[in-house]
């Protein structure tokens, strides 16, 4: 708690995946085919920020542990043209 502000750890409420979708989403428009995005996530929220990030068509779909081995880091490749 020392590095982050409070905003950024406790913005999400009771819909913290909010966040994942709408940056999914903005990738989704923006993003050439072909390019990866990167998010950082609480280790409990890896498997529903993966699931959203499937649902917007991303592929490739890996996570990334930490340097205190928690799955924190979630990076999925765009393709082809989607609609949201």
């Amino acid at each position: 708690m020392d590095y982050e502000p409070h905003l950024a750890l406790f913005a999400g409420g009771n819909d913290a995946q909010r966040f994942v979708k709408k940056i999914g989403e903005f990738g989704v428009k923006h993003l050439n085919p072909g390019g990866w995005l990167f998010l950082e996530t609480n280790e409990f929220y890896v498997p529903i920020s993966t699931e959203i990030l499937k649902k917007l068509g991303y592929v490739d779909i890996e996570t990334k542990q930490d340097l205190n081995k928690r799955d924190r880091m979630i990076c999925g490749r765009r393709v082809g043209s989607y609609e949201i």
